[in-house]
């Protein structure tokens, strides 16, 4: 097992670059995001006989919903993945953010998270201590991805934020998705909301997913990294 906040690493080939400096996986880059004119959107029938949100241009590949859930699909956020343009370094992209989220990869490097005991994680320490006092240790909510054990350090060493604010880094049993955090269009004439929106609320059907939201379950901390 990586030691967090290690003094010497290796940042993986995996990791993308940009003028030389390593960039996170999951990062947006400014080529990447489509205009809202360039993907406009409308209010649709649904099946159901209600209303939903959708592209005017739709497929069936604009909507997702987890896996063997029940519940209504949500339209999601279209981006590129190419990687254009320069870095947003405090976006993610909304199609690896979900991808790392479902499949269990590494946010720094893109290769997976999972261990024989769960699947990695890192949290700023000020995330995890508001998801501790508001939500409690059973209800652990968050749109960040996991991170690799190997890549602990590398994340600690090249973000500002973690390495003077501190960060928690532990394995997570379960992480089950519960809803996204995206724009919700009440109807044509309302401007959106950025809001948390869970997959049971009704008005999970006229809200853009951004990013996909997990609860995690049956954690166990191996460190607590103080900021310096």
């Amino acid at each position: 097992m990586s030691t967090p906040g290690a003094h010497t690493f290796s940042i993986p080939e995996t990791v993308p670059r940009w003028k030389g400096r390593p960039v996170p996986w999951i990062a947006q880059w400014t080529g990447e995001t489509y205009r809202p004119s360039q993907m406009p959107l409308q209010i649709e029938p649904a099946a159901n006989g209600g209303a939903r949100l959708a592209y005017q241009d739709p497929s069936t590949e604009d909507w997702w919903s987890p896996p063997g859930a029940d519940c209504p699909s949500v339209l999601w956020r279209h981006t590129r993945t190419d990687r254009t343009g320069s870095p947003d370094w405090a976006a993610f992209n909304s199609e690896r953010q979900r991808k790392a989220l479902t499949d269990h990869l590494c946010q720094v490097c893109g290769q997976s998270a999972a261990t024989d005991n769960g699947t990695s994680w890192l949290m700023h320490a000020l995330e995890w201590s508001m998801l501790i006092h508001h939500l409690g240790a059973d209800r652990m909510e968050t749109a960040n991805p996991p991170t690799c054990q190997n890549c602990w350090p590398v994340a600690i060493k090249l973000c500002p934020s973690l390495r003077s604010q501190g960060a928690v880094a532990f394995t997570v049993s379960k992480a089950h998705p519960v809803g996204v955090v995206g724009d919700v269009v009440p109807s044509r004439l309302e401007p959106p909301v950025r809001s948390i929106v869970l997959f049971d609320e009704p008005h999970i059907v006229k809200t853009l997913a951004r990013l996909l939201l997990v609860r995690l379950d049956e954690f166990q901390i191996h460190a607590k990294i103080t900021g310096r």
